[in-house]
């Protein structure tokens, strides 16, 4: 149930945070006529297409697609969710939050927080525990202290009864992912006998916990926090909010694999180092790595099972935009934390200075003399050569490989088949797609784009429309689109833009950015025959097909027969 106080306070702030002031501090606008316009900060581009509309206080931008509100715009290029930023804009406009309980979605995890918090004292009681551990593993206290490393007591209810003491409930426990359920009932502590470490959002709150296993029966090594309200492990990197002051003075993102590879790295000077929580990267990852560089620096384990993660993380970096590089270890260190214990904070430092573009280290390691290992080898390889983001690297690296296995370049061009070609246009998305991984919706046909601007006009055709056209209403996106719309008839867009589905708001943004003048009923009668005209012809087309390809049943050519008298119909009432 919404809350009328909490909705009103929201809307306060949004009215109170111009829009071009807001965007105006990471972006460069400039006015032309109603309008400011910039380079778009989600994805690369040389000529301008990221607009700001003063009027409406909205943003789009005709390149990628991204568009809605102020609130909008701060989520997708800070990475916040939205509560937190209506309180940023709140605080700076001096607006005070409402007390009481938030009841939007979104909803306020203030409770779960305050577990976290309770939780990290805890395990900080007994972090003396933990420190001939890490004398051994050569960290100092001092990093110790800044990864606020802890202590899980070997307790099965001794956070348990200290977040009781807090007056948390159970069930508040188990939904922050702290505490477990017994079968017989009751709870146990998650965690025992480990070293802990704190898992941070992307603004620097403790979300969930890591622990790892201090002896060596102990199973499973590393034990991690549930999937929780707070905590999705595949949107996050390990010290992203640490990181984060190095990447914005031009340091490029230094990727390891687990805890202590990134404290390691930390240890070392490497601020600039992050981890993907001991999983296989996540697209999700790849893409909140994208908003902050262009490239990233990869050090995973150097054992085969690491070679393999490296490379699948290369193909994901690459489909968010990046340029990536391999640090190559060398000797028999299998990863960043034991090449420091061994050659110390200049060693792991000098190795991840020598970082060499991932296609290029990669195509150094091959070893192919004959006809059939040279053939091999290209297979091995095709799928970097093609997931490379920019089809000018991508060409250099051809010719390079093409050099290394002796070759002719226009035969490996060739060898990369219809998917090279696929590749030059979608590379160039890609290439689009630049720092920020930001994915370029798919632009509608131009008809329909029309004919979304009318119903945003007038939105009580809309029901006519879905009897006239329910394959294009019912469309994916589109649905939701339209009962936006409706629902909001006589609204502006900036008031509710916020709440769509990605997809159906990259539709009505499109549809609200569009000028054309407004021809009422007529036109949205037309924009309809159009698009039924169109439906007809794809099905048609659909139906030739199957004949072309041998089927001629009786109940197929009836409908062609069928299909072709629906066109010349609708052509005929179209010329008359």
């Amino acid at each position: 149930m919404a809350n009328p106080e909490y909705d009103s306070w929201i809307n306060s702030v949004r009215e109170a945070s111009d829009i071009v002031d807001v965007i105006g501090r990471t972006v460069s606008l400039r006015r032309r006529g109603k309008h400011y316009w910039g380079l778009c900060p989600f994805h690369s581009e040389k000529t301008p297409s990221f607009s700001v509309d003063p009027e409406l206080q909205l943003f789009y931008c005709f390149g990628c697609h991204a568009g809605g509100s102020v609130y909008q715009f701060v989520i997708q290029h800070e990475g916040l969710d939205f509560m937190s930023v209506v309180r940023r804009l709140a605080e700076e406009a001096g607006i005070a939050e409402p007390k009481g309980k938030n009841d939007r979605q979104g909803e306020d995890h203030r409770p779960l927080y305050d577990v976290m918090t309770w939780t990290q004292e805890y395990f900080l009681q007994q972090r003396s525990t933990i420190e001939p551990y890490l004398t051994q593993r050569k960290l100092s206290f001092g990093v110790a202290e800044q990864f606020q490393l802890g202590y899980a007591p070997d307790s099965w209810h001794g956070l348990v009864e200290w977040l009781g003491r807090h007056k948390v409930k159970p069930e508040t426990m188990i939904e922050a992912g702290v505490a477990v359920r017994r079968d017989q009932g009751g709870l146990y502590d998650r965690w025992r006998h480990r070293l802990t470490f704190p898992i941070w959002d992307r603004t620097g709150r403790i979300v969930a916990f890591g622990g790892r296993a201090l002896d060596a029966e102990q199973q499973p090594k590393y034990l991690n926090s549930p999937e929780t309200p707070l905590f999705h492990k595949g949107q996050l990197v390990y010290a992203l909010h640490l990181a984060r002051p190095a990447w914005q003075k031009g340091t490029r993102p230094l990727l390891v694999e687990g805890y202590f590879d990134v404290i390691a790295a930390h240890a070392a000077g490497l601020t600039q180092a992050v981890g993907t929580l001991g999983t296989a990267l996540t697209s999700g990852q790849a893409r909140l790595l994208g908003r902050f560089h262009a490239e990233v620096d990869l050090c995973y384990d150097q054992d085969e099972a690491g070679r393999e993660a490296s490379r699948r993380a290369f193909l994901l970096l690459s489909e968010a935009g990046l340029r990536v590089n391999l640090v190559s270890l060398g000797g028999d260190a299998k990863d960043p934390d034991e090449l420091r214990q061994r050659e110390g904070d200049a060693g792991l430092k000098a190795r991840v200075s020598q970082a060499r573009p991932y296609v290029m280290a990669v195509a150094e390691g091959i070893r192919a003399s004959t006809p059939r290992e040279r053939a091999q080898a290209v297979e091995m390889i095709r799928p970097l050569l093609l997931a490379v983001p920019d089809v000018v690297e991508q060409a250099g690296y051809i010719e390079v490989v093409a050099r290394m296995l002796h070759i002719d370049p226009s035969i490996l061009t060739q060898s990369l088949g219809s998917k090279q070609e696929d590749k030059h246009t979608s590379g160039k998305n890609r290439h689009n797609m630049g720092r920020t991984g930001q994915k370029l919706s798919p632009t509608l046909p131009s008809v329909d784009v029309e004919l979304l601007a009318a119903l945003l006009r007038h939105p009580d055709a809309i029901g006519e429309v879905r009897k006239q056209l329910p394959e294009w209403t019912n469309q994916e996106g589109m649905s939701e689109a339209l009962e936006w719309i409706a629902q909001n008839a006589g609204r502006g867009v900036a008031s509710w833009i916020d709440g769509v589905p990605s997809e159906a708001r990259g539709m009505v943004m499109e549809a609200n950015a569009w000028q054309g003048p407004d021809g009422g009923q007529a036109a949205i009668l037309d924009f309809v025959a159009r698009i039924k005209e169109r439906y007809e012809q794809e099905g048609y087309h659909t139906l030739q097909e199957r004949v072309r390809r041998g089927e001629n049943q009786e109940d197929l050519m009836r409908e062609v027969r069928e299909a072709a008298e629906r066109l010349h119909q609708l052509k005929r009432r179209k010329e008359g």
